[in-house]
């Protein structure tokens, strides 16, 4: 009726916490069965109290119980795949999940591939965006790995020797 008043108490859990699904259960005089449903990411326990003990018991069932795992797979910065397993055992057998991880995928991209140079020679550099280790090696004699404090990991510097000679390089 209009004249029923009802207190909600809402109370809020910490981080680590026991949450049930419900603080309260009514039945009728028959009787019935009380489920109990506990969202917990902590170890817990249960008793039944000693004021009910004499009409509360518990069912023990053998029915299959859900347990959730998670895992972290952590990325492959290897370039050939590889694969691993979760083993999750228990005193009746063991259940074994693989894992497997495909390979990186090397990519590399240069800022310039063509490098227009007078006779008199110059310096240059090469921006380099990779996800592995890059090197450089120079397959020319007139060309030189230059290394300076402002160069960064990413950026290559070079020197061109100046040419003596009568046709282009």
């Amino acid at each position: 009726s209009g004249d029923d008043v009802f207190d909600i108490v809402v109370s809020q859990k910490c981080a680590e916490a026991l949450t049930a699904s419900a603080s309260r259960n009514d039945f009728a005089a028959e009787g019935g069965t009380l489920t109990i449903t506990v969202n917990a990411n902590i170890d817990f326990t249960y008793q039944i109290s000693a004021d009910c003990a004499d009409w509360v018991s518990e069912v023990t069932t053998k029915a299959l119980t859900t347990t959730t795992l998670n895992f972290a797979i952590a990325e492959n910065k290897r370039v050939s795949a590889r694969s691993g397993s979760v083993v999750i055992s228990s005193s009746k057998g063991k259940e074994t999940i693989r894992i497997n991880q495909a390979a990186l995928i090397p990519s590399i991209v240069v800022s310039k591939t063509q490098i227009p140079m007078g006779a008199e020679g110059g310096e240059f550099s090469v921006d380099v965006t990779s996800n592995m280790d890059a090197t450089v090696s120079v397959n020319v004699p007139w060309i030189h790995e230059t290394a300076t404090k402002s160069t960064s990991t990413n950026s290559f510097s070079f020197s061109v020797d100046p040419s003596s000679e009568y046709e282009s390089r």
